[in-house]
């Protein structure tokens, strides 16, 4: 989701409309450390951005006060249904 949320793929247009209003809606977007990991694998390899556009984009997403990055509990449990987790959080 969070590569639909970056990449403005024109092969999949309702999936980055989705995602983008999905994340529009946060007041918060908790991306663990591995979820971030594995975004810059994609965005190197499938999407053959070059790493300094890569490093743009992280620098962007850490110094949004919406994102945070990082493994710490946060105190919601995955209930197995996508969005009953999210409230007002949106996990990545």
């Amino acid at each position: 989701m969070l590569v639909q949320i970056l990449v403005d793929d024109p092969g999949q247009p309702d999936q980055v409309s989705s995602a983008r209003a999905l994340a529009a809606e946060a007041t918060e977007v908790h991306v663990p450390t591995i979820v971030l990991v594995e975004t810059v694998w994609v965005l190197e390899n499938s999407y053959k951005l070059h790493k300094s556009a890569i490093v743009r984009v992280l620098e962007h997403m850490t110094g949004n006060l919406v994102h945070r990055i990082g493994d710490e509990d946060l105190g919601v449990r995955d209930t197995g249904r996508r969005g009953q987790a999210l409230r007002s959080r949106h996990y990545l």
